[in-house]
């Protein structure tokens, strides 16, 4: 999948319940932590805190949304209040100059 895609202010789908309902949005996206992690903006959580979500729950990107391959508690599940330690090291750092 084309992470490049992922841009600020995306919103983020949870996958609906059942057939008849649309995908519920559950987030906005903040920018992407590296390769594998989606930071959330904390303006949409209700602790009013950032949180991250592993890209590998996108099932897919187009221009209105990302869309995940979890319903709305299998994300809250999936989110995480911090960014990994592994992924820190993966973030490509601006020099200073």
């Amino acid at each position: 999948m084309n992470y490049k895609n992922v841009r600020t202010g995306l919103r983020v789908f949870a996958k609906p319940e059942n057939d008849h309902e649309q995908p519920q949005q559950v987030a906005t996206v903040d920018h992407m932590d590296g390769e594998n992690y989606i930071k959330l903006n904390r303006k949409d959580s209700p602790d009013g805190r950032h949180h991250w979500i592993p890209a590998d729950i996108v099932k897919s990107i187009d221009e209105s949304g990302v869309y995940l391959t979890c319903n709305y508690s299998e994300f809250n599940d999936e989110k995480l209040d911090t960014l990994p330690e592994e992924a820190e090291t993966s973030i490509p750092r601006r020099a200073v100059i």
